[in-house]
């Protein structure tokens, strides 16, 4: 049979038009994002109760804690890698998208808007993280020189200021602070705690 003219019309297109600037993906990596940064700030609160228990607590309070201290560090860096990953990952598909979206496109700005509170949530999520170290490491650092100096009481500050530069960012509980002083070796005892904390 002989086809007739109605039956020549084009075919539209069905379901939603294409996704230019790709937003499902978008979406799904942005929510990724804020989840990982909550998870971050619940662990920093929680990092800073530690610290603040481990400062104040007695030998075996700081000895369990190190453990939960070692495990919300770990969280955290973790966390702060693959936020890192997708922040680029978000950052590379703008640079792509962009030059194909359509002028003034609604989406385009969007993503870029919000890439970029993401960004600022991630930096001051950071800082946050860098001053409760900064502030445990220096009240770390004072009690290791009051633990220290009971032991060794003539100790110089150039031998103080060689032991927080070996200590480092380690979390050391009293007896580990007391064994320093000990007429022991140093380096010996530092590399057992070391040992310890990997």
């Amino acid at each position: 049979s002989k086809l007739g003219p109605q039956m020549m019309q084009p075919v539209q297109p069905q379901g939603p038009p294409p996704d230019k600037c790709e937003m499902d993906k978008f979406f799904t990596q942005s929510k990724q994002i804020k989840d990982l940064l909550a998870s971050i700030n619940g662990r920093l609160s929680t990092l800073d109760n530690l610290y603040r228990t481990f400062i104040m607590g007695s030998e075996a309070e700081q000895s369990k804690m190190e453990a939960d201290i070692e495990k919300v560090l770990l969280l955290v860096n973790q966390a702060s890698v693959d936020i890192k990953k997708l922040l680029d990952q978000l950052n590379n598909d703008n640079q792509r998208i962009e030059p194909i979206a359509d002028q003034g496109s609604g989406d385009i700005r969007m993503r870029t808007l919000h890439y970029a509170s993401l960004l600022r949530q991630f930096s001051e999520a950071m800082k946050k993280f860098k001053k409760t170290q900064r502030l445990f490491s220096q009240k770390q650092q004072e009690q290791i020189k009051a633990t220290y100096l009971i032991v060794r009481p003539y100790a110089t500050m150039r031998e103080l200021n060689k032991l927080f530069d070996a200590t480092g960012e380690m979390v050391m509980t009293r007896s580990d602070i007391l064994k320093l002083g000990d007429k022991g070796d140093l380096a010996k005892h530092l590399a057992e705690v070391r040992a310890r904390h990997e």
